[in-house]
C-alpha cells in the first residue's frame, strides 16, 4: 500500500496538465513557437457518445485566405460602386483528431531491488519522473519526424537481405525493441501510383549497425524469426509500375490492402501540406482544396537534386529564402509568420516567433552548413550570438547573407535529409482540446494503472496520448527544397 499511495502521488502530480505540456513540449522545436488552438470539441473518431460527431459538429474548419483583390482607380474619381472587389476566403475541413498513445511502464521488483528500504520513497518519486523523462524524448521525437515528413518514418535505400536485414536513411530515428511497420508502395505509373505493394506489420527491430546504417528486423520482440525483407525491393528509375519505394512507419499508421491507396493516420504533415506530389512527395490538396487553385494555398518550391557541394546548398537555401520575399508571401507579411497570429477564445501560445525566417534542416545538412562556415564562408557571414544546442531536439545558429538578410538555420533531429523548409514556426497551428490526454482507472479513478505480472510483481503503467491535428496557417509564406541528397556527410564532401 505504501507503494501505491507514493506512486500514486508522485503520478498524480506528474500528470496535471501544466506540468505534462510543460515536460513534453518545453525542449522540442516544433512547439516552441507553435500556436495552440484549444477549441475543438467532439473531434473523436467513432466517438459513440457525441451525436453526429463525424456529420459535420466535430470537424475542424480550416480557413484560408485564398487570394487579395485591389479595388484601385486613377484619374482623381472613387473606384465605382460595380467595380470593388474582395478578398477570395476559401474553407477546408479536418474530419476527427488524429491521436498517437504512449505507455509507460514502472514495474515494482525494480523499486525493492535498486534500494535498501530506507532509499525507496524518494526512489519512487525518482522513479516515475525519470520514466516519463525517459519516455518523453523517444515519443516527441516520433511525433515531430510525423509532422515534419509524414508516415515514412525510416526510408530503404535498397532491397531488404537475408536475416532480416535492410538499409534505411536515418537508422537512429529507432530503437532496439521497437515495433515497426514494414511497406512497400508503388513509386511510379500513373493509376497505381502510391498504391501498397506489400505490408508487412508488427516488425522488431532487433539490431542496428549505425555505419552500415542497417536494422535486422524480427517478428516478435523475442525469439521469433527474421522478416523476409527482400520481398520489400526498392526500384527506382524505371517510371512506370514495377518502381517501388519501401520505407518504415510507426505501428498504426499506415492501413489498407494491397493493391489500394494507404489510409495514413498519422498527423497531416508539413511535407503533404508544403510540397506537391510530384515535387517533395506532398499531396496536390490541402483539407480538401485544391492547391494549384488559389495562389495563397501554394508554397515557394526548388528541385535540390543539382545541390553537390556545401556552396550549392547554401545558395539554394538562400535563393529560396529571396524567391519567398520576391514571390511567395502577400505586402507587408514576414515570411513564415501568420496573418493570424492572435485568436480571441481559449488560445495559448507557446513561446514566440523571433521574426526570423528559419531554414529548417536535417542535423547531417546541419553538419554540411557547419562546415562550409569553417573553411570557406566568403559573402555569408555566421554570427558569434545566437548559437543554441540541444542534444534531444536541435541545434541553431545565425548566418547574415547578401544585404544583411538574416537567417536561421535550424538542425532537427527529427528532419530527413531530403528536404528543407524556410518557414516561420508561428506559421503552425496545431488544433486540439487539451493537446494531451491521460486515461483514469475505472477501479480507483487515478492517472494509471495497476497490472499484476507473475514474475515483476505489480506493473504501474501510465497511458498518455496526443491528438488534434497540424495546420500550416498561410502556405504562401513558406518554401521548401526537395530531392536533396539522402547521405549527405558522406557524399557532399567540397
Amino acid at each position: 500500500m505504501a507503494v501505491k499511495g507514493l506512486f500514486g502521488t508522485s503520478l498524480n502530480e506528474l500528470t496535471k496538465l501544466p506540468n505534462l505540456l510543460n515536460r513534453y513540449c518545453r525542449d522540442t522545436w516544433i512547439w516552441k513557437g507553435m500556436i495552440i488552438d484549444r477549441k475543438w470539441r467532439n473531434g473523436d473518431k467513432g466517438n459513440t457518445g457525441v451525436t453526429g460527431a463525424l456529420d459535420g459538429t466535430g470537424k475542424y474548419m480550416v480557413h484560408f485566405e485564398a487570394g487579395q483583390r485591389s479595388s484601385i482607380q486613377a484619374n482623381g474619381e472613387l473606384v465605382p460602386k460595380g467595380k470593388m472587389a474582395q478578398p477570395t476566403y476559401v474553407r477546408g475541413s479536418i474530419d476527427y483528431y488524429k491521436r498517437f498513445a504512449t505507455a509507460i511502464s514502472m514495474n515494482q521488483e525494480d523499486i525493492w531491488q535498486q534500494m535498501n528500504p530506507t532509499q525507496r520513497d524518494t526512489y519512487i518519486t525518482y522513479k516515475a519522473s525519470t520514466e516519463m523523462e525517459r519516455n518523453k524524448k523517444n515519443f516527441m521525437h516520433q511525433l515531430t519526424y510525423n509532422m515534419l515528413n509524414g508516415r515514412r518514418w525510416m526510408k530503404a535505400t535498397a532491397t531488404g537481405t537475408s536475416g532480416g536485414k535492410i538499409k534505411v536513411d536515418m537508422p537512429a530515428n529507432t530503437t532496439i525493441g521497437e515495433r515497426l511497420d514494414l511497406v512497400t508502395e508503388v513509386a511510379g505509373g500513373t493509376s497505381t501510383k502510391g498504391d501498397i505493394h506489400l505490408i508487412t506489420k508488427d516488425c522488431w527491430v532487433r539490431n542496428i549497425d549505425i555505419n552500415e546504417r542497417e536494422l535486422t528486423l524480427y517478428n516478435a520482440r523475442t525469439g521469433g524469426s527474421a522478416v523476409n525483407t527482400t520481398l520489400h525491393a526498392t526500384v527506382t528509375g524505371n517510371d512506370n509500375n514495377t518502381d517501388r519505394e519501401t520505407y518504415l512507419a510507426l505501428p498504426g499508421v499506415v492501413e489498407g490492402n494491397v493493391g489500394s491507396k494507404p489510409t495514413d493516420n498519422g498527423f497531416t504533415s508539413l511535407r503533404d501540406q508544403v510540397f506537391t506530389v510530384a515535387k517533395g512527395g506532398g499531396k496536390d490538396s490541402l483539407f480538401g482544396q485544391d492547391k494549384k487553385l488559389y495562389p495563397y494555398l501554394q508554397t515557394i518550391l526548388h528541385d535540390g537534386t543539382g545541390v553537390n557541394s556545401m556552396q550549392k546548398f547554401i545558395e539554394a537555401v538562400t535563393r529560396a529564402y529571396f524567391d519567398l520575399v520576391m514571390h511567395g508571401q502577400p505586402i507587408g507579411v514576414a515570411p513564415g509568420n501568420s496573418t493570424n497570429n492572435v485568436e480571441s477564445g481559449n488560445m495559448s501560445i507557446m513561446g514566440r516567433n523571433t521574426g526570423r525566417v528559419q531554414a529548417v534542416m536535417s542535423l547531417e545538412w546541419f553538419y554540411v552548413l557547419q562546415r562550409y562556415f569553417m573553411e570557406n564562408r566568403g559573402s555569408y557571414f555566421k554570427q558569434t550570438t545566437g548559437k543554441t544546442v540541444n542534444y534531444f531536439d536541435s541545434s541553431r545558429f545565425t548566418f547574415t547573407a547578401v544585404e544583411g538578410t538574416v537567417l536561421d538555420a535550424v538542425g532537427v533531429k527529427a528532419m530527413p535529409n531530403d528536404i528543407v523548409y524556410i518557414i516561420g514556426t508561428g506559421a503552425l497551428r496545431f488544433a486540439t482540446l487539451n493537446l494531451i490526454q491521460t486515461y483514469k482507472s475505472p477501479m480507483d479513478g487515478v492517472e494509471w494503472f495497476i497490472d499484476r505480472e507473475d514474475s515483476t510483481g505489480r506493473n504501474y503503467i501510465l497511458d498518455l496520448s496526443f491528438y488534434g491535428d497540424l495546420i500550416l496557417q498561410r502556405p504562401a509564406g513558406v518554401a521548401g527544397i526537395y530531392g536533396l541528397d539522402s547521405n549527405p556527410i558522406k557524399n557532399i564532401t567540397t
